[in-house]
């Protein structure tokens, strides 16, 4: 057909403009009865903030209880398992007053026999000393004489009394050679002494001046000092029992979560109340394996600010309720305690006293059901055995504080037997 030419239908034209019309009339109706609202950007920011704050600072506890529990553990453990030496009755506890016993050292003594131990005796190289004299020394006395000659100087020449160097462990053999006679009588020269090479009790004595002057608290000695000249418990028949230790470890765990817990967590400019965790609120339950620890409070993750604006409108609180489980057998660390005391008891007590010596072993390195046993007479009093017990659970190290720095540690259990022989 001629004439017609292509465009838009009028019809079209007729939907569209009624489509304006009633978009127009749709927002003007939403415009009146729902006014637009401003969205307060600042409020969702800090409110999110605030969300995240207290998840970061329930986190923090969580590790905090980690740390809490192994350090715990550790500390306890060293102790026999007490959290308070000083509640323990005097005639329970021994210490170890002599200056540092070289136990690195004497760990790796190689010639220390017990005809070492006899040929220095019938060769009176101690002479002078009563039987109970010798608890001077306590282990291996040549070996320990060597070890304090190695790490004393003669203050003239420099030169080191006895060995080339204080932590060359080779030359720490128990033996009185030639060359320990020569290191004794060089010392009491130096010292005013008779230049005897006999080690009597005078010479003991200025030893033990002359190497708390150079070393003093041995803080400077070595690493495990500390492992030397300290307090140690000594076990009853029945005392501590397995509830006991349950316990010491709550006083222990409520103690370091208090050093994590006394302050504020702060995240982002917010800081959150940390719950405080009495030892009424924590609880321990032996699992085989594990230990299973919870921690509960009467107060809450609370979050505050240095800006209370946004604060007011919101009140954020969560649950201080955390429970863990550990891969710890420290109770079974405990147990097998409990059957080395018995049975070492049943062995050694009513002996005659004559029939040990200080350092003697009674176990070295013995595998137990997982566990490495070391016990050795540790000190002799009047008709008295002292025996120095240490388990080791060697499965895997855990951080703690040892008094220095942070370290790796195994887990073990220390303590002492005292038992009567005649």
């Amino acid at each position: 057909m001629k004439g017609l030419k292509k465009g838009i239908a009028p019809e079209v034209y007729v939907a569209f403009t009624i489509l304006i019309i009633l978009i127009v009339l749709g927002t003007l109706i939403v415009g009146i009865f729902f006014p637009a609202k401003e969205v307060d950007i600042e409020f969702i920011r800090d409110s999110y903030a605030m969300i995240n704050a207290l998840k970061t600072a329930r986190l923090f506890t969580e590790t905090s209880l980690d740390f809490s529990v192994y350090q715990t553990i550790y500390n306890n453990s060293r102790y026999g398992g007490y959290f308070d030496i000083s509640q323990v009755p005097p005639e329970r506890k021994i210490t170890n007053e002599l200056f540092p016993k070289c136990n690195k050292i004497m760990k790796n003594f190689d010639g220390c026999t017990t005809k070492t131990k006899k040929e220095y005796k019938d060769r009176k190289i101690f002479e002078g000393m009563k039987y109970e004299d010798e608890k001077y020394f306590n282990i291996y006395p040549v070996g320990l004489l060597q070890c304090i000659l190695s790490n004393l100087r003669n203050e003239k020449t420099g030169e080191i009394y006895y060995g080339l160097k204080k932590d060359d462990i080779k030359q720490i053999d128990c033996d009185f050679k030639d060359v320990t006679e020569k290191a004794v009588k060089g010392f009491q020269e130096d010292n005013g002494l008779p230049s005897t090479g006999v080690v009597d009790k005078q010479t003991i004595e200025k030893l033990k001046e002359v190497f708390a002057s150079k070393w003093g608290d041995c803080s400077k000695f070595f690493d495990d000092c500390e492992d030397n000249i300290r307090t140690l418990l000594v076990w009853e028949p029945q005392s501590p029992d397995e509830n006991k230790m349950i316990e010491e470890l709550k006083k222990g765990i409520a103690n370091e979560m208090a050093k994590y817990t006394q302050d504020y967590y702060n995240f982002m400019e917010y800081y959150v109340q940390l719950p405080n965790y009495p030892e009424s609120k924590i609880e321990i339950k032996n699992q085989t394996g594990f230990l299973n620890v919870s921690i509960n409070s009467d107060d809450m993750f609370s979050i505050t600010s240095e800006n209370f604006k946004e604060i007011e409108k919101i009140n954020l609180k969560i649950s201080p309720e955390i429970s863990k489980n550990y891969p710890i057998r420290y109770i079974d660390l405990y147990k097998l305690g409990r059957e080395i005391y018995n049975k070492i008891s049943n062995e050694l007590a009513g002996k005659k006293c004559e029939e040990f010596f200080y350092g003697d072993k009674i176990y070295h390195k013995k595998d137990i059901s997982g566990f490495v046993v070391d016990a050795e007479i540790f000190d002799m009093e009047t008709s008295n055995l002292i025996v120095r017990v240490h388990l080791n659970e060697v499965t895997k190290p855990y951080p703690i504080f040892n008094g220095k720095d942070t370290s790796f540690e195994y887990i073990k259990l220390e303590f002492l037997i005292k038992l009567t022989c005649t």
